[in-house]
């Protein structure tokens, strides 16, 4: 192969990226579909004592258990769509109803807040990543980075990078070598697997200088105007260097999970696991994948890879996972209300349940008109809203003192918007609500509860006693206004009815949180007015609620550009 100099060919200019905390006009009249209830500075626990008790509450009755179900009537305000059956719809086998798994979720996210859960306990310990050239914290995107070109390998389940020489080739130098590609197509090819179509010819080859080489296609991008040609290098064991399951995870989280890369969807199904390094060789080297990677030292000082991706400008791993980003006291081990009743599964250790909640059935179903949108999950990544900002530089997850806004909670629209397609049907979603004024019963069942924790129960359900002012969510396009529930009436059906009202079992569970967290109920009540204020919809400022627009100017970019956070877009307490 020629010995192209890479400093002849184009280099991406990052000099007149506009700096990062510039701060720039942009209009925030509007909120966000969604908004965070902050964290409360205390942690509700039970003890270890009560835990031990809890191991045997299916056997062993309390003292003072209560046992029972409680009949929870809901109204749709808006109309509502929890896609379970056919065709987009609340139906299977033409009965509709609510699967019981929507209300429990629907109850416990009510739960946790105002019982001061964990959020630990809940949370995935994720490490997402960036692809921000704007932002100063994104490494990769100088002339000189510090990724290198290399080649995945498996060999008897594990996996290792073998480094490699690269050259990068203009579409034109590609056009030379390649007789199937002309330049000017190619380069406006957007889909990997079509770039290796349009070559014509087997991506891996023997060169004439009994080098054997790889062509490596990254996806579109505006002004690109080159490729890379990655020279394979001798394998030799000496030469790999290991990537940790630790790091191979989080490369399959990102690649898989948090985007769904069109590169390793391609690469992945050529991998292969080899069990010896002549047999890579034999396979002319078809099973081994071209990438870019970093390094890093180990704690005995060798060399493992860091991260890798397939491009230059890769998805950067963030150094702070999710859990990194909670506050001190959340990273402790505790047992909370939510586990002691609703159960949970650990890797050691596991409680099962003392409620269960039934599938609710719509016995006079109204169904309104289809609806089409173009639904999207908001990813935590857009760190200006997920991570608490102080009003400096923006807070990411490669900074110190990052952490997590809190609980994520829907803003709730006083009328609903009326879907329209847009023509594209792979990028939308179709759904068959069921109208607004729709009323349905769960009964949820209950075993050996104490009176606070039953207490804690209907707190949750109804908003601590202001469910005539607070909504529930449930369901598809809440960002669009569907899925506004009111609780009607709520039944308890026990033994104990001349003990215990709903009232007096409210007021124990207020009791208990108290007095084992040593919080008044002022502050308590301080700490849950934002779940209020969203959950009830009467917010002072009279603004449109939606997502911040992707098109030209793309007000995400701008969001960032002007140091704005989720405050800017969040309804202010009264």
């Amino acid at each position: 192969m020629p010995d192209y100099n890479r400093n002849n060919y184009p280099q991406r200019n990052y000099n007149n990226q506009r700096n990062n905390n510039d701060q720039r006009d942009m209009d925030t009249n509007f909120f966000n579909p969604y908004a965070f209830v902050p964290l409360s500075d205390t942690v509700f626990s039970l003890t270890d004592e009560e835990k031990k008790q809890l191991n045997n509450a299916h056997d062993i009755p309390f003292s003072d258990g209560i046992s029972g179900s409680v009949d929870v009537t809901f109204k749709a305000v808006t109309p509502f769509c929890v896609r379970c059956g056919e065709n987009g719809s609340n139906a299977r086998n033409k009965d509709y109803y609510v699967p019981a798994t929507s209300l429990k979720g629907m109850i416990r996210n009510v739960f946790e807040i105002i019982s001061f859960a964990n959020i630990r306990n809940n949370m995935a310990n994720s490490r997402y990543s960036m692809r921000d050239l704007h932002s100063k914290d994104y490494q990769l995107k100088s002339n000189d980075g510090p990724q290198k070109s290399g080649f995945l390998i498996q060999r008897n389940e594990n996996f290792y990078i073998i480094p490699c020489n690269k050259e990068q080739l203009s579409y034109k130098t590609i056009e030379d070598y390649e007789k199937n590609i002309k330049a000017a197509q190619f380069k406006k090819i957007e889909s990997i697997p079509q770039k290796y179509k349009a070559l014509g010819a087997d991506y891996v080859y023997e060169g004439d200088d009994d080098t054997w080489y790889m062509w490596f296609f990254s996806g579109f991008m505006n002004n690109k105007n080159h490729e890379f040609l990655f020279e394979i290098p001798q394998i030799k064991k000496e030469n790999l260097i290991k990537l940790e399951e630790k790091e191979y995870k989080d490369f399959i989280f990102i690649h898989q999970i948090e985007n769904e890369n069109e590169a390793w969807k391609f690469w992945k199904k050529k991998l292969k696991n080899y069990s010896s390094m002549q047999a890579i060789v034999d396979d002319e080297y078809k099973g081994i994948v071209p990438c870019f990677f970093r390094i890093k030292l180990d704690k005995e000082g060798a060399e493992i890879v860091k991260d890798l991706g397939f491009s230059y400008l890769y998805r950067q791993p963030y150094d702070k996972t999710t859990h990194d980003c909670l506050p001190e006291v959340y990273k402790n081990d505790t047992f909370d209300l939510a586990q002691a009743i609703f159960g949970y599964t650990g890797k050691n250790a596991s409680l099962k349940g003392r409620v269960q909640f039934s599938n609710a059935i719509i016995k006079e179903a109204k169904v309104a008109e289809k609806q089409t949108f173009v639904l999207g999950s908001p990813k935590p990544t857009f760190y200006p809203f997920y991570l608490k900002q102080d009003g400096g530089k923006l807070n990411t997850y490669f900074s110190p003192q990052a952490t997590i806004s809190g609980w994520k909670r829907p803003l709730l629209h006083k009328t609903v918007i009326t879907g329209r397609s847009t023509g594209n049907a792979k990028i939308e979603s179709s759904f068959i609500p069921l109208a607004a004024g729709t009323e349905f019963t769960t009964r949820i069942k209950f075993h050996n509860l104490r009176p606070y924790e039953l207490g804690a129960l209907i707190a949750a359900i109804t908003f601590c006693g202001k469910s005539d002012k607070c909504y529930h969510s449930i369901g598809y396009a809440k960002a669009f206004g569907y899925g506004k529930l009111q609780v009607l009436d709520v039944k308890l059906n026990m033994a104990e009815m001349e003990i215990h009202t709903p009232e007096s079992l409210m007021k124990d569970f207020e009791d208990k949180l108290f007095s084992q967290t040593e919080i008044s109920k002022d502050k308590w009540i301080n700490t849950l007015s934002p779940l209020f204020l969203y959950a009830s919809g009467d917010y002072k400022e009279n603004k449109e609620i939606k997502y911040p627009s992707l098109r030209n100017p793309a007000e995400f970019t701008e969001i960032k550009k002007s140091n704005l956070c989720i405050n800017s877009f969040t309804p202010k307490l009264k």
